[in-house]
């Protein structure tokens, strides 16, 4: 007890691997993180698998890196030219705002940041903005409710 146990193991997981799943799971893990490998099953196999690999009080900690791409309208590339425009005005004002309070409020903040902040790419910005407003509908979908958005063709065909 109070000693944590790390477990590293070099193998290939799937459904098809039975003693991978078995092994992962008679090891009673408390939490599993399985960092992106759900960007290359689909939802069904790849909660079978977690499934398969759980313990009773199991956590499971998954990375989401190209659901972006599935999710029509989670990308700013997803618009029209004069909505991109407008995605990436209203993205800057907002991120520039915050900006702005932090500066005056938190006295660590300001001394790490100029007090203008230059943008090279604001791609980043417009898609964290768009992601505050998808990602519920995107999880409610993995874990099992009705899609109520729309799926991008290539990847509704896998799932």
């Amino acid at each position: 007890s109070g000693k944590i146990q790390m477990s590293f193991k070099v193998g290939s997981v799937g459904l098809d691997n039975v003693e991978l799943l078995d092994e992962i799971k008679d090891m009673n893990a408390f939490t599993i993180d399985w960092s992106n490998i759900i960007d290359y099953f689909s939802k069904k196999d790849f909660l079978e698998m977690a499934e398969a690999a759980s313990s009773e009080d199991t956590v499971h900690y998954i990375h989401l890196m190209n659901w972006v791409n599935c999710y029509k309208g989670a990308s700013v590339f997803d618009y029209e030219y004069e909505d991109k425009v407008i995605l990436i005005d209203q993205a800057l004002k907002a991120h520039r705002d915050m900006h702005q309070f932090k500066i005056r409020t938190n006295p660590s903040y300001s001394k790490m940041w100029a007090g203008q902040i230059r943008y090279e790419n604001p791609t980043n910005l417009v898609d964290y903005a768009l992601t505050v407003t998808c990602r519920n509908k995107y999880l409610d979908f993995l874990f099992g409710k009705e899609i109520s958005f729309q799926m991008n063709p290539s990847f509704a065909d896998s799932n």
